[in-house]
């Protein structure tokens, strides 16, 4: 069963650290604002701004100083997956978030309308390029020396960025491709290929520790078979799991 909407409300300067929800939902600020930082980039969301999060999304959260209040609406994981991350501003959203309590699916559908996504902060011109190197296959080393900058310092600032480490982020990249993959109906032995992993085994670990899912419970997932909420529990099967954090989480 899929979690209702939740109301959040997130302590001023609250963080936290990169993690991922297994299930599909968007977040719409009420009040107050965060940072939301991932793979995708580094995103500013004030009061007004709707964040879709398609399945298995991983990012981090740092919270302003005047804290957030936040509804997370769950969203159909197909329709979310086949609009993919993105972060508007509505001039709808007291509205949204009336239907959220009283008609969710109203809502979700609402949300999912929603289609002036905005763009990323623009990240320093030398981080933009480490980035690209290091999904391009350098080494962190490497990639550092040819942006003009320390490995510590490039690893810390991608951190900052967008969440995670460089390499965590290089692999996020291969995890994204490999279920994409999985999704178009790709053997797991392909989908493995195709991302870059050593071999078959090599992803279904990566994947069962990312995710909590294997590569056949995803190909199940997307043909309609077992549905995710009956894999084996992950810390972000649903968003309860953030509230459970504490206020600060999302």
């Amino acid at each position: 069963m899929r979690s209702p909407c939740l109301i959040e409300r997130h302590a001023p300067g609250a963080r936290l650290s990169a993690h991922r929800h297994r299930e599909a939902y968007a977040a719409l600020v009420a009040d107050g604002g965060y940072l939301e930082c991932s793979f995708d980039g580094r995103f500013d969301c004030p009061a007004g701004a709707i964040i879709v999060h398609p399945t298995l999304h991983r990012h981090a959260n740092d919270f302003g100083d005047g804290g957030a209040r936040v509804v997370n609406v769950p969203l159909p994981d197909d329709l979310a997956d086949a609009a993919g991350f993105r972060v508007v501003r509505s001039s709808a959203i007291a509205e949204l978030m009336a239907l959220a309590e009283t008609r969710p699916a109203d809502a979700a559908n609402g949300v999912l309308e929603e289609c002036a996504p905005v763009a990323p902060v623009s990240p320093p011109g030398w981080l933009d390029r480490f980035f690209g190197l290091v999904l391009g296959g350098l080494s962190i080393a490497a990639a550092a020396e040819v942006s003009g900058v320390t490995s510590e310092h490039a690893s810390r600032t991608a951190k900052i960025w967008y969440g995670d480490s460089p390499i965590k982020l290089r692999r996020e990249r291969m995890i994204r491709v490999a279920v994409d993959a999985l999704r178009d109906g790709v053997a797991p032995a392909g989908a493995a290929a195709e991302a870059g992993f050593a071999d078959q085994p090599h992803l279904t670990r990566v994947l069962k520790h990312a995710t909590g899912l294997t590569p056949a419970m995803i190909g199940r997932v997307q043909a309609g078979g077992a549905e995710i909420a009956e894999a084996e529990p992950f810390f972000s099967a649903d968003i309860k799991f953030v509230q459970e954090q504490g206020r600060g989480a999302r």
